[in-house]
């Protein structure tokens, strides 16, 4: 979310890249909620525990996003292929 400049639309859009590409999709531990983090020291503060609820909008997308990929072969196996470029 940091890097999206607070953009929780962007960082959507990066997650399911993330979650539709190829291998395992890798979560550094408040993503999932929309934590903020920086350069070090501040790179994740610690876990905000009382974000990590069924009302928070960021983390009902990231159970879809799981959702989404358990229920497909396709987003759990095989290679990119460029079907176009320009």
């Amino acid at each position: 979310l940091t890097l999206c400049k607070n953009d929780a639309q962007m960082h959507k859009l990066a997650a399911l890249v993330q979650f539709t590409w190829v291998g395992a999709p890798s979560i550094y531990y408040g993503e999932e909620i929309g934590m903020q983090g920086g350069a070090d020291p501040d790179n994740r503060r610690g876990m905000t525990w009382r974000d990590a609820n069924p009302a928070n909008p960021m983390l009902t997308y990231y159970k879809k996003l799981v959702a989404l990929r358990n229920g497909s072969r396709a987003l759990q196996s095989g290679d990119a292929q460029i079907l176009a470029t320009n």
